[in-house]
């Protein structure tokens, strides 16, 4: 799968991308912040590169909720599935932005296998991730 990280702080980018390259999986973009996010998710589009889909950091900094980060997400690539990746305290942030959109979450701290278990819902089985 093709993949899309937003999280403000780097190491936890480069995180979830070392895992995700383990499971065999692309980061076709990174972004800091929900600009670099739409502006990352534009070039992408213009350049004929595909999205499976977003992982997106639950405390994202700036302006907004999460749910209004994940309403111009989806805005911006309606068919692409959005994962928010959570603390297990944050359940609700998981659920308001399920509710404005996201197709699910992953708990922190990220495992193998609780990113391998969302991605592979959303690579074809049809049983789409829910907020843990």
């Amino acid at each position: 799968m093709r993949l899309v990280v937003i999280d403000d702080a780097e190491v936890l980018r480069s995180v979830v991308e070392l895992v995700s390259r383990d499971l065999g999986h692309e980061v076709v973009a990174r972004a800091e912040t929900l600009s670099d996010a739409l502006a990352a998710l534009a070039a992408l589009a213009t350049a004929g590169i595909a999205v499976d889909a977003i992982l997106l950091d639950g405390r994202l900094p700036g302006p907004g909720t999460i749910a209004e980060v994940v309403a111009a997400l989806v805005a911006a690539a309606t068919a692409v599935p959005i994962l928010t990746i959570a603390a297990l305290d944050e359940r609700e942030t998981l659920r308001a932005a399920c509710a404005a959109g996201a197709t699910g979450g992953v708990l922190r701290p990220l495992s193998h296998a609780g990113l391998a278990t969302a991605l592979a819902r959303l690579d074809g089985d049809g049983d789409r991730p829910s907020p843990p």
